[in-house]
């Protein structure tokens, strides 16, 4: 049953947060949670490799620690390394400086890629870091 306050109050909560939906978008959206089981499996599988991947090489470098994540894509990694932005950028990778989300001393990465792009990203912070 349709209830306009209750439709005002939510357009107004939204408001700057939310784009408004097109009758296509809530169409793909259902299709998507409806039909895409499958592919939300293997997404998990394959981004569960990545941060296997991730945790072992960047917990092998001296001055940086990754711990285990149970429900993101974006690890955060712990470093001794108070120049370790312009380490990184430096070599090529660009990483989201943890202070912003009040978590100084940490940076965070993004591993919700091919596994080959964070083979190399790997690549470089180890040449940032150890050389």
């Amino acid at each position: 049953m349709s209830n306009p306050e209750l439709r005002s109050q939510f357009e107004a909560a939204k408001m700057g947060f939310f784009p408004p939906l097109s009758r296509y978008s809530i169409k793909a959206a259902l299709a998507a949670y409806r039909d895409s089981k499958e592919w939300h499996d293997a997404l998990l599988k394959y981004l569960k490799i990545n941060h296997d991947l991730l945790i072992e090489r960047i917990n092998a470098l001296p001055g940086l620690t990754m711990y285990p994540h149970e429900a993101t894509y974006l690890a955060w990694i712990q470093s001794d390394y108070p120049d370790i932005l312009e380490k990184l950028l430096a070599h090529g990778v660009r990483v989201i400086d943890g202070s912003t989300f009040m978590g100084k001393g940490f940076f965070r990465l993004n591993f919700a890629c091919p596994k080959s792009v964070l083979e190399e990203a790997i690549s470089r912070i180890e040449k940032a870091i150890i050389g």
